[in-house]
């Protein structure tokens, strides 16, 4: 107990110490920042099979991925955006890759909208394991899972 005492006391002023000093002038940037008003959208915290998310494909040579997602909202509401993780895995499990993705989209209740965004694979080392593996490379096939962050919504 006293060695926490004395610890607890001799810590604040050596984290003091211990801060980042610099030297010299620091160049400031000039932001403009434009304030604009839109109607807020609400956000709502997911539930299992909210949005569905099917067709994924993603050919070994391409830049983009695609899939659908399918509002299943038990209220009649049209999907604005949504904030998505995307987990890429091995066939026995290894995670190669995480992502976070913020969507915007318009989604009516009941439907489904294609979405496409940028490629994690750079490289075009991997392909989805429902696309064919390319004939001149070797490529790791992998499997996706999609997590719903959040979901935002218009209430019609």
């Amino acid at each position: 107990m006293r060695k926490l005492l004395i610890l607890s006391l001799l810590l604040p002023p050596l984290m003091l110490l211990a801060r980042k000093h610099t030297t010299g002038p620091t160049r400031l940037e000039e932001v403009k920042v434009e304030q604009t008003v839109e109607a807020a959208d609400d956000t709502i915290w997911p539930r299992a099979g909210y949005v569905v998310f099917d067709a994924y494909s993603k050919p070994n040579g391409s830049n983009y991925e695609t899939f659908r997602a399918i509002n299943r909202l038990p209220l009649d509401a049209e999907i604005t955006g949504l904030d998505i993780t995307l987990t890429y895995t091995d066939k026995r499990g290894t995670i190669l890759h995480t992502q976070r993705r913020s969507i915007p989209c318009q989604i009516p209740h009941g439907q489904g909208r294609l979405i496409t965004i940028p490629t994690w694979d750079r490289n075009h080392a991997y392909h989805h394991v429902s696309c064919p593996p390319p004939r001149k490379k070797n490529s790791t096939p992998y499997r996706v899972t999609f997590q719903v962050d959040a979901i935002r919504i218009n209430r019609l």
